[in-house]
C-alpha cells in the first residue's frame, strides 16, 4: 500500500501544466506602437531621420509593410472580406493624397517645399498602413477588446502625468534622455489664464487635450459595459481622463469631450442620460470648488470667440489667406506637406488639408471618417460589450474628426497616430461583426 508520502512524491514528480501562451499577433505589435506613441515624448525623435524620426511613425511604417507582405502571401482570394468600406475609403484617401503629390511634382516645387512634400507622402502611407493593419489584423473580438483596454490604460497614464504636471508646475520629463534621440529643447510649461497647461508626453497642450478627448469615449464604454473586469479597474481611467481634460484649459478639449458624450448619449437609455447629466453637473461643480477660477477661465475661452481672444482672432483672420491658396489649385491642392508653418499656422487641419490636397482630398478624408463611424455604430450586433464598443469607437472617431477643425492635428504625431489608430479600430469592429477575418 502506498501511503501519503508516496502520493506526495508522485505529485512532486508531476510537471505543472503548461502556461497558456499569449498569442503574438497584430495586437501584440500594436501594443508596442501604443507604448511608443504615448510613452516616448513626441519631441524625442531619431536624429538621423529628421522629421521622419518619430518612433511611433517608424513602427507604423513597419506595420504597413507587414500588412503588404501578408497580402502578397495569401494563397486564396479574399472575397467579400477584401472590400470592407473602411479599406476602400482608406485607399481612396491615400489615392487622393498621391494624386495631389504627383500634381505638385509636375508643377514643380521650391526647394523648401520638396522635402516636406516627400515626408508628407511617407507619413500618409504609414498612417494608412496602420489603419489597414488594425482593420485586417486583429484576429478576434476578444483581442480587439484587449487592444482598446491598452489604449485606455495608456490614456489614463498620460492623464495622470498631466495631473502631476498641473499640480507641480513642472514637466517631469527632464530626466528622459534616449541615446540617438534628439533631446527636449524646452521643458517649460505653458500658462493660460493663470493656470498651467500640462502637455503630458505630447508636444503641445492642444495635442494632449485632443488625445484625452478621443480616448474618453473608449474608456467610458469600457467602464459601463466591460463587466469581465473589476469596477475599480474600469472607472479609474475615466476619472483620470475626465479630470485631466477638464484642467487642460483648452476649448478644443472641452468641445471634444462634449462631442463624445453627445454621441454616446444617443445610444443610452433615458435613465442613463439623466444620470449622465447629473454626473456632468457634478464634475463642473467639483472643478469649480477644487480649482477656484478654472470654470471661469474655461468660460472666458468661449466668450473670446467674438474676436477678443488672440487665438480665435488668428484662426478667423486666416480665411482670406486660405482662399488665396485654394483658388490656385482647388481640386487636388498644392501638394501634401507643402503649406509650411512659416507661411501661416492655421490651427485648422481641414483648412490646411484643403490647401494641400484640395477638395478631392478633404472629401476623401471626411468620407473615410464618416464611413468608419457609421459602420462601427451600425455593424451587425453581437454581445452587449461588442455592440456598445462599436458605439464607443464611433464616438471616438467623431471626436477626432470634429477636432480636425479646431487645430492642425496632422502636425502633431501623437494626435495623428491616435486618429488613424481609432479609424483602424472601427475597421476591425466592422470586419469582426460582419465578415470572416483577414489573417495578418
Amino acid at each position: 500500500m502506498s501511503g501519503p508520502s508516496s502520493a506526495r512524491a508522485r505529485l512532486a514528480r508531476t510537471p505543472p501544466p503548461p502556461r497558456e501562451r499569449v498569442p503574438v499577433d497584430a495586437v501584440s505589435f500594436l501594443t508596442v506602437f501604443i507604448v511608443l506613441l504615448f510613452g516616448v515624448p513626441t519631441d524625442h525623435t531619431v536624429i538621423a531621420l529628421g522629421s521622419l524620426g518619430s518612433p511611433a511613425l517608424l513602427w507604423a511604417i513597419l506595420g504597413g509593410l507587414w500588412w503588404c507582405w501578408s497580402q502578397l502571401q495569401r494563397s486564396a482570394p479574399e472575397g467579400r472580406s477584401g472590400f470592407t468600406p473602411v479599406r476602400i475609403t482608406a485607399l481612396l484617401y491615400l489615392g487622393a493624397v498621391a494624386v495631389s503629390f504627383v500634381g505638385a511634382m509636375f508643377r514643380g516645387l521650391p526647394s523648401t517645399e520638396s522635402s516636406p512634400a516627400d515626408t508628407g507622402l511617407v507619413r500618409t502611407v504609414a498612417w494608412i498602413g496602420l489603419v489597414l493593419l488594425v482593420s485586417d489584423g486583429v484576429p478576434s473580438y476578444d483581442r480587439l477588446l484587449v487592444l482598446v483596454r491598452r489604449i485606455t490604460l495608456a490614456g489614463a497614464l498620460l492623464a495622470l502625468l498631466g495631473l502631476a504636471q498641473f499640480v507641480t508646475g513642472q514637466s517631469l520629463l527632464d530626466w528622459i534622455s534616449i541615446p540617438g534621440f534628439s533631446p527636449s529643447d524646452d521643458t517649460s510649461l505653458q500658462v493660460r489664464s493663470g493656470f498651467t497647461r500640462p502637455p503630458g508626453t505630447a508636444s503641445h497642450p492642444l495635442e494632449y487635450g485632443y488625445v484625452l478627448a478621443t480616448v474618453m469615449p473608449l474608456a467610458l464604454t469600457l467602464a459601463l459595459w466591460d463587466a469581465a473586469r473589476a469596477r475599480l479597474a474600469r472607472w479609474v481611467p475615466v476619472v483620470l481622463i475626465v479630470g485631466a481634460a477638464a484642467l487642460a484649459v483648452s476649448r478644443s478639449t472641452i468641445v471634444g469631450l462634449a462631442v463624445g458624450v453627445l454621441v454616446l448619449l444617443a445610444t443610452w437609455t433615458a435613465r442613463m442620460r439623466a444620470i449622465a447629466i447629473v454626473v456632468v453637473v457634478g464634475v463642473v461643480a467639483g472643478v469649480y470648488f477644487l480649482v477656484p477660477g478654472m470654470v471661469g477661465a474655461i468660460a472666458s475661452l468661449f466668450g473670446g470667440l467674438d474676436g477678443s481672444d488672440s487665438s480665435a482672432s488668428s484662426r478667423i483672420g486666416s480665411y482670406d489667406l486660405v482662399l488665396q491658396f485654394v483658388s490656385r489649385s482647388p481640386v487636388i491642392g498644392r501638394g501634401v506637406g507643402t503649406f509650411l508653418p512659416e507661411y501661416r499656422i492655421l490651427d485648422n487641419q481641414l483648412l490646411q488639408s484643403l490647401i494641400e490636397i484640395g477638395v478631392l482630398g478633404v472629401l476623401a478624408l471626411l468620407v473615410m471618417s464618416v464611413t468608419v463611424a457609421l459602420t462601427a455604430m451600425f455593424a451587425r450586433t453581437g454581445t452587449a460589450i461588442e455592440r456598445r464598443m462599436g458605439h464607443g469607437i464611433a464616438a471616438a472617431v467623431a471626436v477626432g474628426t470634429v477636432l480636425l477643425g479646431t487645430f492642425d492635428v496632422f502636425s502633431f504625431p501623437m494626435a495623428t497616430g491616435l486618429y488613424f489608430l481609432v479609424l483602424g479600430l472601427g475597421g476591425a469592429h466592422y470586419r469582426l461583426r460582419t465578415v470572416p477575418p483577414v489573417v495578418v
